[in-house]
């Protein structure tokens, strides 16, 4: 599924993939398009989370085996589920409005608000925790501030933005 921001340009999963740390739960809290679930080795349990019901219809059609979908806000999931340490969270929210060359691209927008309210919530996790995204203000003054982080080049249909991988846990060993 081709959706907005999505991670399925050459070089872009390469670059998430080759950062995933070991995990026994894969959740993806803005599912989307799905690129990296699609693309990285499977897990023994794999969560999407998407707002919007037509993203969560078009994976329950496709019936990948061992991935539970979720319909609804990914802050309230985090908040609610019973983390054990050995999940993995993937974040790649909407873009920050400020950090777009161009205005609304998704069905469901986030304000600043919700992205202080989604990086607060990260923050937070006793896991593994990556996000996806462009420099911002909000971010880089965010908690998310004092993680690793790695800049790469991905190509939009503006030409090549810089995207940045915000990461809790150190570089993954090969």
């Amino acid at each position: 599924m081709r959706y907005p921001g999505g991670k399925g340009g050459a070089g872009v999963y390469q670059t998430i993939i080759n950062n995933i740390p070991p995990h026994d739960t894969y959740i993806e809290t803005h599912l989307g398009g799905g690129n990296i679930l699609e693309r990285k080795r499977p897990a023994a349990r794999s969560v999407g989370i998407d707002v919007d019901p037509e993203v969560i219809e078009v994976w329950q059609q496709l019936d990948v085996p061992g991935l539970e979908l979720h319909h609804g806000d990914a802050v309230a999931w985090l908040e609610s589920h019973q983390f054990t340490g050995s999940e993995f969270v993937y974040a790649d929210p909407p873009y920050v409005m400020d950090s777009r060359r161009g205005g609304k691209l998704y069905r469901h927008e986030y304000d600043d608000a919700d992205h202080v309210r989604l990086l607060d919530v990260l923050a937070g996790l006793p896991c593994a925790v990556m996000v996806s995204g462009y420099s911002s203000t909000i971010y880089d003054s965010s908690p998310l501030a004092s993680w690793r982080t790695i800049d790469f080049n991905a190509m939009t249909r503006g030409g090549i933005a810089i995207e940045r991988l915000w990461m809790n846990y150190p570089e993954p060993a090969e």
